[in-house]
């Protein structure tokens, strides 16, 4: 598993191959050339992961009210 941070909204994205094109998921940057960090399974938090997306879905939601 690979991850790169969005250098735009500073938010994680995931993939289990380097594609040559990566668009942040978030906010639909460019991360191509952003630095990538292999992930072994194991340290992937899922509790962290699922704390994120509540997140992010509350991120949407205020935006959507805005």
């Amino acid at each position: 598993m690979v991850k790169k941070t969005c250098p735009n909204c500073n938010r994680d994205s995931f993939s289990t191959m380097l594609p040559a094109q990566w668009y942040c998921p978030y906010c639909n940057a460019d991360i191509s050339q952003a630095a990538a960090k292999a992930l072994l399974l194991s340290s992937i938090s899922l509790r962290d992961l699922s704390r994120r997306r509540e997140a992010d879905r509350n991120v949407k939601a205020e935006e959507m009210q805005a």
